[in-house]
């Protein structure tokens, strides 16, 4: 990889909110999203010293269209848990991962930075 390199670049891995909360019935999902967590931090200190920057955003629930199919009453129990009261939209991940790309994050690196509408900080 690093022979193939271009300076100043930067990665984004895709990571999960249950990295950082124990989920029921998914540990081997959140064991996975926290292994890309910690690959993140990793490269992002590895890679460093070519300007390469790697972060992680970590959504929490999108709503996707298995989503939209839920029943109302568990939408509305994710929401219930979530601060800002509503649920991401699959733009709001790709606007901030479009920001962590561009130049405008360019002192951004090893960030596993959750994308959840406050889930994760109750």
């Amino acid at each position: 990889m690093i022979d193939n390199r271009r300076d100043g670049c930067a990665i984004v891995n895709l990571s999960s909110m249950v990295s950082h909360v124990a989920t029921p019935a998914i540990s081997v999902y959140g064991a996975s999203k926290a292994a890309i967590d910690q690959i993140t931090q990793t490269a992002a200190l590895e890679l460093g010293k070519y300007q390469i920057r790697v972060n992680a955003v970590n959504p929490g629930p999108v709503m996707t269209q298995i989503l939209k199919e839920a029943p109302k009453g568990v939408i509305n129990e994710i929401i219930g848990r979530m601060p800002l009261q509503r649920i991401a939209r699959v733009n709001d991940l790709a606007n901030f991962t479009a920001y962590l790309l561009s130049d405008k994050a360019d002192m951004i690196t090893g960030a596993c930075i959750p994308i959840d509408g406050g889930y994760t900080a109750c």
